[in-house]
């Protein structure tokens, strides 16, 4: 199972949102496009592996949206909406 959290890029601040990942989970590894940073990790085996609050912080900071997925379900978090996660079946 793929899990993998993306975060909606932010402009200018996405190197800092790259190293304030990074900091808690070091051994991740991230690639960019050109709409958004995607971590992974072989360490998280479900999407309750992530800290949500970390991913709640990282959204308020920056002002993006958060998005943990694995091969059944996408968590979305949006900073600027309820304070909440909301889940779909892919």
């Amino acid at each position: 199972m793929k899990i993998k959290v993306e975060f909606d890029l932010t402009s200018e601040s996405d190197d800092q949102l790259i190293k304030r990942f990074l900091s808690d989970y070091p051994k991740a590894t991230y690639e960019s496009d050109e709409d958004t940073i995607s971590f992974k990790n072989n360490n998280w085996e479900s999407i309750d592996d992530i800290d949500i609050f970390l991913c709640e912080e990282i959204c308020h900071e920056f002002e993006t949206y958060c998005y943990i997925s694995d091969d059944n379900i996408r968590k979305e978090y949006y900073y600027d909406e309820e304070d909440e996660w909301f889940e779909k079946q892919i």
